[in-house]
């Protein structure tokens, strides 16, 4: 496969034209990413983890062009676990069938969580207040007068002290 990638790099330097040129470069960037992945399929590192030097002599096409391979890594979503240059540790999960790459994690919806925020403080509110007010604001069959109310009391002590608190005397 070695040569296969030397060929098409090859390729990819000799181009005549831009078109070509591009063509070459996705055909280039399709058979490192074949390379990669086939060492990384290697049953003797069920982890599929493997140094940054092994994955660089493997390809040997980036040996003066590091950036690159790492680009082309982080692309492939394979991740650095641990260290730096040649011994940097890379990881790369398995492949979901049916897609290339998953898909990018999901950014938090403000709008949600203000909306949970204000929800919360709603039934904070709420419930600080007298259940038997909040029943009269949406009944809309409560009292509207302070005398109504000590009327609809029917001398009930609970009652009274209710029409008490929601009109006090002024």
């Amino acid at each position: 496969m070695i040569r296969d990638l030397i060929a098409i790099f090859d390729a990819v330097l000799g181009a005549q034209s831009d078109q070509e040129k591009a063509d070459r470069e996705a055909e280039l960037l399709d058979a490192v990413r074949a390379e990669i992945r086939d060492l990384y399929d290697d049953p003797k590192y069920p982890r599929r983890r493997r140094t940054f030097g092994a994955i660089r002599q493997r390809l040997a096409i980036y040996d003066n062009d590091p950036d690159t391979l790492t680009k082309i890594l982080f692309a492939m979503n394979a991740r650095r676990v641990k260290g730096d240059g040649d011994t940097a540790l890379w990881e790369l999960p398995r492949q979901v069938e049916g897609a290339e790459t998953p898909a990018p994690p999901r950014k938090p919806m403000r709008w949600q969580t203000l909306a949970a925020i204000i929800a919360i403080g709603a039934v904070v509110v709420l419930g600080a207040l007298n259940f038997n007010t909040v029943r009269g604001w949406f009944a809309g069959s409560g009292p509207a007068t302070k005398a109504e109310c000590l009327a609809a009391a029917n001398g009930n002590m609970r009652r009274i002290s209710e029409c008490e608190r929601l009109f006090p005397s002024p």
